[in-house]
């Protein structure tokens, strides 16, 4: 398990390296040019399978931290509600 998150880590790495590099020799004069440049870079590396597995997994575990949170609060709220019943009584 820890041997894929780091090929995956790994291929994210190299193919950020790859897209900075890209930027770094295309010099363009203006900057709508620039953002052009920018905005392909990094629509490039979200389209990249290591780096879209990666967002789906951090995507996924919000997912899941989120819906944990909701239950949480939800059982927050009702040993409230016990307790002021039981403090009533």
């Amino acid at each position: 398990m820890l041997e894929t998150l780091k090929e995956t880590i790994v291929n994210v790495q190299n193919e950020i390296t790859s897209g900075v590099e890209r930027l770094r020799f295309n010099v363009t004069p203006t900057l709508a040019a620039q953002q052009k440049c920018v905005a392909e870079a990094v629509d490039e590396i979200v389209k990249t399978s290591a780096g879209s597995d990666m967002l789906l997994k951090f995507q996924l575990s919000l997912d899941q931290m989120r819906i944990v949170a909701d239950e949480g609060a939800r059982l927050a709220n009702l040993c409230s509600t016990r307790m002021g019943r039981a403090q009533q009584v």
